[in-house]
Parts: C-alpha cells; structure tokens; sequence
C-alpha cells in the first residue's frame, strides 16, 4: 500500500485552510478550526504523520539536521510546513538536507 508521509512543521495550521478575519470568531477560534480541518483530513485518509513542532524564529540549523534526521530515518516523501515564514523556511531548508548526502546543513549553505 502506498503511504503518503508528511512532516508537520507546527502545531498552528495556517496556509491552505487560511480564513478572512472577521468579527464573528477570535484568531485562537479560527486557528483551531484549521488544526482540526487538517487533522480530520490526515486521519480520513490514513496519513502518517511525523512532526517537528516548536520550530524557532530565525531557525536555528540544529532544528533543520534534526528535522532532516526525521525524514532520513522514516523515509519521508514530503515535507509540508504549515505556519509563518521561519517554519516554512525551514521546511524548505529540511526537504533539501533530506535529499542531500549529508547530514549538516551548513555543508549545503557554504556548498561543501
């Protein structure tokens, strides 16, 4: 059976299930709302789900190496992350680390 493996960069669903602010529900209602639209399409269709929660401001390279470590370990095929431009920037900076054949990304950073 074909799994299709995520990596859930933060616990804060934003991005595709972003919704227009409005008067009638609080920022903390609508972000749960998306955490819980995106958790009932993982467990409807049976996706497994690794995640590196608590991903820093300005991203710190220890987190990328162990973000790719994950992926490495559980042969992931994708990374998605799902939050603000650090956790995004860091997924980026984790897909590519994933593919890489080492296991620090300053090795890619000064192109060794």
């Amino acid at each position: 059976m074909k799994k299709l493996i995520l990596l859930f960069i933060s616990l804060l669903a934003l991005g595709a299930f972003f919704q227009a602010c409005d008067d009638t529900k609080t920022y903390a209602e609508m972000l749960e709302e998306e955490r819980d639209g995106v958790n009932d399409f993982i467990k409807k269709n049976n996706i497994e789900v690794y995640e590196l929660a608590g991903v820093e401001p300005n991203p710190r390279h220890t987190t990328v190496n162990k973000g790719a470590k994950i992926c490495k370990e559980n042969n992931i095929t994708a990374v998605l992350g799902i939050g603000g431009g650090s956790t995004i920037d860091a997924s980026k900076a984790i897909a590519a680390l994933t593919l890489a054949d080492t296991d620090n990304i300053w090795d890619l950073v000064e192109k060794k």
